[in-house]
């Protein structure tokens, strides 16, 4: 799957947990997504290794913990293209198990956990 999503009303979902899970064709824009109700990001990019969309400017600051971590884990495994500077997150919470495990393109910054800059 590589459709352009972008236009998509996003703004009510609350678990986008494996959205784009194996997705190895997948690089469309999302950066006018409204995630802003999600609670649940787990494994959404998981072994989507074609995605290096911009998602900088989401705000990621709803998310919940699960097992005192954010609910964020594997968000990133094997998103071997991924390489975006995500340092402006606001990601309370302490960093999740496997976050960005694999993700070997990823130079940019990541998430600061346990921040919420310019918040």
């Amino acid at each position: 799957f590589n459709g352009d999503v972008s236009s998509w009303d996003v703004s009510s979902v609350s678990v986008m947990e494996g959205m784009f899970a194996s997705q190895s064709t997948f690089n469309q824009d999302l950066s006018a997504w409204d995630v802003s109700q999600v609670v649940d990001f787990e494994a959404m990019f998981e072994g989507a290794s074609a995605f290096n969309g911009n998602i900088s400017g989401w705000d990621v600051s709803s998310v919940r913990l699960s097992g005192g971590r954010a609910d964020m884990r594997n968000m990133f495994v094997g998103a071997s293209s991924f390489n975006q500077d995500l340092s402006g997150w606001c990601v309370t919470p302490a960093a999740p198990t496997g976050f960005d495990s694999g993700a070997s393109s990823w130079t940019l910054p990541r998430p600061v956990w346990g921040t919420c800059p310019g918040g």
